[in-house]
């Protein structure tokens, strides 16, 4: 049984290159000695392991049982992934490209008015979606039993040229498309004014 586990520690060392420490006492003989085995057979060797094992101090908390180990386990294995997810985002997106410290000043400007014409081009399509979510609202319950009135056209125009001149002052084709939805609300419901009145 004692080379068994001697030999179990000895494979614990190599193979998995961890230190391992084993000291078995023998029975007391007639005389009062007591035989003293150990792994490793070097006495300096095991006494840093013992003083190794010492440092690590009493505050050292191991798992209780397999739920916790593999609780902290997974714990670990989440905070790595985010910490690589940061990375990664980092990387590809990052706050400020460092090519820009060398730009001129032209080349500064023309940044400046490529990055506000992305931005113009993202509040018209913005613009533009909105209106197409009003005009889906109105048609979503069909196509009004009553009459609307001119005040109802009135709101509607309104309504969506507000929305339009909160985001621009200028007539871009976005402007131009809502006008075109506008307009054919207009026709859809004046079309159903009409087939009333001939019916």
């Amino acid at each position: 049984r004692r080379i068994g586990l001697l030999k179990k520690a000895k494979e614990l060392n190599v193979l998995c290159d961890v230190e391992t420490c084993v000291i078995i006492f023998g029975p007391q003989s007639e005389d009062g000695s007591v035989e003293l085995v150990t792994y490793p057979v070097e006495s300096h060797k095991v006494m840093d392991i013992i003083n190794k094992f010492k440092g690590k101090g009493t505050d050292r908390k191991l798992p209780k049982n397999l739920s916790e180990f593999f609780y902290l386990r997974k714990k670990k294995v989440d905070d790595q992934i985010a910490k690589l997810r940061k990375a990664n985002k980092e990387a590809r997106f990052p706050s400020w490209d460092t090519r820009c410290d060398a730009f001129s000043f032209d080349q500064l400007n023309f940044l400046d008015a490529t990055l506000k014409t992305k931005i113009q081009i993202a509040k018209n399509k913005v613009t533009m979606m909105k209106g197409e979510q009003l005009m889906g609202d109105d048609f979503k319950s069909g196509i009004p039993s009553c009459v609307p009135s001119t005040q109802f056209y009135l709101n509607k125009i309104a309504t969506y040229m507000g929305v339009m001149l909160m985001t621009t002052t200028t007539t871009t084709s976005s402007n131009l498309y809502l006008l075109v939805i506008i307009w054919r609300h207009m026709m859809c419901n004046c079309l159903h004014i009409f087939r009333q009145l001939i019916l």
